[in-house]
């Protein structure tokens, strides 16, 4: 049995499948040297630090549907617990480094309420709100400055057949470039007589376009004659995808 969280703060129980809650174990099990961790003994969290992180800390990938908590039993008698973000099948959203959305933690223990809503299992799925506005504001935050900023981003000048998903995310990881500013990637989409002008560029903490020494923005913009279907559905009718 897994306890889920509702927005309102009632939990309501629920009977998922074994091979479901088996599955999530076993890919945070492969995926555990990957995450991101604290590396000293925290004496203990409580309940309502544990929620705030996935209300405060939610990636802003579509993908992202639900959190999980995941306890375990870590050497010397303490608690390893993970805070990871799943999508609408309930797997682990990665980065496009391949590394989890998330934290792990080693504990002395766990609070009362947080101990009691475990239970004796191992999993707590957490609800989450939506955060659809959100994206909407960057969006048109990001586009305004665009009619300013077209003409010094990059243009490749070949035009695509196709633009994959894999593509436009792996161009994120190879061409990142080397400046501490850069938190995350955005790849936006207009319409184009020849097809999609696709822009990528690299934001901030806040936001707002990372420039380099020369104040023209990273990032390239290329026209694509079509998307395929899992780019358009990355897009899911918005003309933005933030890249974490």
């Amino acid at each position: 049995m897994l306890l889920d969280w509702l927005v309102n703060g009632l939990p309501e129980f629920s009977k998922p499948k074994d091979e479901n809650s088996n599955k999530i174990i076993g890919d945070f099990q492969k995926l555990l040297p990957r995450i991101m961790g604290i590396s000293e003994v925290i004496d203990s969290i409580n309940y309502d630090e544990t929620i705030k992180y996935f209300k405060l800390e939610r990636p802003s990938d579509k993908r992202v549907q639900k959190g999980v908590i995941i306890r375990q039993n870590h050497y010397q008698g303490t608690l390893l617990i993970a805070q990871l973000f799943l999508d609408k099948n309930d797997r682990i959203v990665l980065r496009s480094d391949g590394t989890p959305y998330g934290k792990k933690l080693v504990l002395e223990r766990l609070d009362a309420k947080l101990d009691k809503s475990f239970g004796t299992y191992d999993l707590i799925f957490v609800e989450l709100e939506s955060n659809k506005s959100q994206i909407y504001e960057l969006s048109q935050s990001i586009f305004s400055h665009f009619s300013q900023q077209l003409q010094e981003i990059v243009t490749v000048p070949d035009i695509l057949p196709v633009m994959t998903y894999e593509s436009a995310i792996r161009y994120f990881v190879t061409e990142r470039p080397e400046d501490t500013t850069i938190e995350k990637g955005a790849i936006l989409r207009q319409p184009h007589s020849r097809g999609q002008l696709i822009i990528q560029v690299f934001l901030n903490n806040d936001n707002k376009l990372v420039y380099r020494h020369d104040r023209k923005p990273y990032g390239r913009q290329i026209i694509s004659k079509e998307l395929d279907d899992e780019l358009l559905e990355a897009f899911d009718g918005k003309n933005i995808i933030i890249v974490e």
